[in-house]
């Protein structure tokens, strides 16, 4: 550093680093004495102008400006230096930056040679993958014929069922209009009728009956606002018809009101005292007429007449007002008695006699439906009979040389007589249904012929979806017969592109040729980067 070494110092720590011999600064002290060989020190020590005094940091100085060992070397044994500067020095570089980079590839070339390696693994591994995939398409194949094979055959079995359940229910249904055809309709419009008879009626009832509830709770308000009397009348009442007020103040109508409350008194105190005596018939109602005139001509207002005989005006006033209250709930309790009467009368007795009607109804419908999963019982019988003759048929196309000709007639006829045996049981047991079901449940018919109509809509429906009229009527939807179809069409293609691939893997991994050129093609370019690492580094 300029600030702490001098010249000398800076010469003698250069030499040093360089690997040549340890001068000390005083031996170069004269040099300071000559003006050129001062200027030669000064130029050489400005190299280590830095605050830095480091050995790495003077070794960093240093190294743009000095030869590495290897370059002493190389100098020592030239026999001769070109004078003129050559045109590839721009591109030199130091043997240890050589040194690193021939390593650099050398790693590099380990590198490349690992992932050689396992791209022959890969490469290994995709031709064992595609001798599985092979075999895995073959199985594929396999199974969709399989699967072919069974979907054909139970087409077959489905058309064949289809056929056999279009016989019974054909059967069924004559069976059941046969059975229908011997009951008398019963007219559900004349329930229908009672139903809403009773429903407009207590519909316009039950209106009626809101109206007028509204109209007496509307009246008992008004009675209630029109009776309400303010502190003011109250306090006026009840000082006008105080204990201490005059007989003379009190108002006429008042006083004779209370006048005839105290004769009754009077004469209810009389019948009391006259109780039990014992009077002749000639004398009896002479002496009563002049007992009562008498009393009423003696009778006198004491003093204390108004306090005695008038009660409070609150206690008045109460009593009015319960009066008017029981009234109000005499005549609500009326009406609404009266409803119950009206709603028993007209709208609960047909309602118990309609229920009781469609309980009928509903056993004779139960009963239907118990008769008909008999009748089906005996219709699954008769088929399972009829496809015994089916089976012999078969036995029939077999090989002639297995069963002779007499054999084959016998189990004809024992086939033959089973089926009529069925048949003939199944006959017996529907006249027998017949005749005991038959009489005495009129409404059977109508019960059954909403479920006869709903059949003929099943099988118009069953028909109608059919491919042709031909078909059978199970037969497959028209929406599950294309989708059956595209399914046929994406496994042929999926067939097809599978051995496709498979023929490419095969002509493309599995050959010779293909290897010889990937393994070229590897050795190649391992090559063309070993010869650009040779040129870029050298």
């Amino acid at each position: 550093m300029a600030a702490t070494l001098t010249n000398t110092q800076a010469v003698s720590t250069i030499v040093e680093m360089l690997g040549g011999m340890n001068i000390a600064p005083d031996a170069l002290e004269w040099t300071n004495d000559v003006p050129a060989a001062r200027a030669i020190m000064n130029a050489i020590a400005e190299q280590l102008c830095f605050e830095d005094a480091s050995t790495d940091a003077i070794c960093a100085a240093l190294r743009d400006i000095a030869l590495e060992d290897q370059e002493t070397q190389i100098l020592k044994g030239l026999s001769s230096y070109q004078k003129e500067p050559s045109a590839e020095l721009s591109a030199y570089r130091l043997p240890s930056n050589i040194s690193r980079e021939t390593e650099y590839i050398r790693l590099e070339v380990q590198a490349l040679e690992a992932e050689t390696e396992r791209l022959k693994v890969r490469s290994q591994q995709i031709r064992k993958a595609s001798q599985h995939m092979t075999q895995d398409i073959h199985s594929l194949q396999d199974t969709i014929s399989t699967v072919r094979s069974t979907n054909k055959d139970t087409m077959n079995r489905v058309d064949d069922l289809s056929l056999q359940m279009d016989g019974a229910i054909a059967d069924a249904t004559q069976a059941s209009c046969s059975l229908l055809s011997t009951f008398d309709p019963v007219l559900y419009e004349a329930y229908a009728t009672s139903f809403d008879t009773i429903d407009n009626f207590y519909s316009n009832y039950t209106d009626t009956f809101t109206s007028y509830l509204d109209y007496i709770d509307t009246s008992s308000q008004t009675l209630a606002e029109e009776a309400e009397i303010s502190a003011d009348e109250l306090e006026a009442l009840m000082k006008k018809y105080s204990p201490e007020a005059k007989w003379e103040d009190i108002p006429l109508s008042v006083r004779e009101y209370y006048m005839q409350q105290a004769y009754l008194e009077q004469v209810g105190d009389l019948c009391d005292k006259m109780e039990g005596v014992s009077v002749s018939q000639e004398l009896s109602q002479d002496w009563i007429r002049n007992a009562l005139y008498l009393a009423e001509a003696e009778m006198t207002v004491p003093e204390d007449f108004t306090g005695a005989i008038i009660p409070g005006v609150r206690e008045e006033i109460g009593n009015a007002l319960a009066r008017d209250q029981v009234t109000y709930l005499d005549s609500r309790g009326a009406f609404l008695d009266n409803a119950i009467s009206v709603m028993e009368d007209t709208i609960m007795t047909p309602l118990d006699n309609l229920l009781s009607h469609l309980s009928l109804e509903e056993k004779l419908v139960q009963d239907t439906e118990s008769l008909c999963g008999v009748l089906g019982e005996e219709i699954e019988s008769a088929v399972e009979t009829l496809a015994t003759p089916q089976s012999s048929a078969e036995i029939q196309h077999g090989d002639p040389a297995a069963t002779s000709s007499a054999e084959r007639q016998s189990a004809v006829n024992d086939t033959g007589l089973e089926s009529l045996k069925g048949l003939e049981g199944w006959e017996r047991e529907v006249e027998i249904k017949q005749r005991q079901f038959g009489p005495g449940h009129d409404g059977l018919f109508q019960a059954l012929n909403p479920l006869n109509t709903a059949n003929n809509h099943f099988l118009d429906a069953i028909y109608a979806n059919s491919p042709l009229n031909t078909s059978p009527p199970f037969a497959y939807s028209p929406y599950l017969t294309n989708l059956m179809d595209e399914a046929r069409t994406v496994t042929t293609q999926l067939s097809s592109e599978t051995d496709r691939l498979t023929k490419e893997v095969e002509n493309t991994i599995e050959s010779r040729r293909t290897q010889r050129k990937l393994g070229a093609f590897v050795d190649q370019w391992v090559t063309a980067q070993m010869r650009t690492y040779e040129c870029v580094y050298c």
